[in-house]
């Protein structure tokens, strides 16, 4: 499998099976999501293991989508999950945590992953912009949001959104925590982002 048929699949398949049926291949272009494979998180949040996770987010991803990268976002978005798992902060807390695996999501994706997958400067570049804020908590202050005005277009934090919808309904969709994320980035995306956007190139501060 190349990068190319790697997206087909994350472009047409309709269902779990239909990509978790070649995840063999998938190793064969990148091996590191092995890592993801019937791993186990842990954690009252996730409903699947970390690969289920991952794949049902990529699903969950609209197909007529303008950026491939943002399918591959979706796929490799918690790949630094198993190097980050810890203990909870809290006294008697037997979960599992993964503070910081954006960090290292992003790290293993930029330094891993995208010298082997022949994409371009400005794919890489998203690709990893997408993975390294997919648990961004945005909200609607123009300061919180400036940040990723500053660094991408209003469509590639668009497409941000939709990543971070897709990956809240793959968590437990009963948390009021994982709710409000969803009507949140749901806002974001459907014109509340275009509105601050605007503001802040009108206004040009905080």
């Amino acid at each position: 499998m190349n990068t190319t048929e790697l997206i087909r699949l994350l472009r047409t398949a309709e269902d779990f099976n239909t990509i978790n049926n070649r995840r063999d291949e998938i190793v064969g272009l990148i091996p590191k999501v092995a890592s993801m494979f019937d791993y186990d998180q842990n954690n009252s949040y996730h409903p699947y293991d970390l690969w289920e996770h991952c794949v049902r987010t990529a699903l969950e991803i609209p197909k007529a989508l303008w950026d491939d990268m943002l399918f591959l976002a979706a796929l490799l978005h918690d790949i630094g999950k198993p190097e980050s798992r810890c203990k909870g902060r809290k006294e008697g807390d037997t979960e599992s945590h993964y503070y910081g695996h954006p960090e290292v999501s992003k790290r293993i994706v930029e330094e891993e992953i995208v010298p082997y997958l022949g994409i371009s400067e400005e794919e890489a570049e998203r690709l990893i912009y997408y993975v390294e804020f997919h648990d961004d908590h945005v909200g609607f202050k123009p300061k919180h949001l400036r940040k990723h005005f500053e660094r991408v277009p209003l469509t590639v934090f668009q497409n941000l959104m939709l990543l971070q919808m897709g990956d809240a309904i793959t968590h437990d969709t009963e948390k009021p925590l994982i709710q409000e994320r969803y009507v949140t980035c749901k806002a974001l995306y459907e014109g509340k982002a275009a509105e601050i956007y605007q503001w802040l190139a009108q206004n040009g501060r905080n």
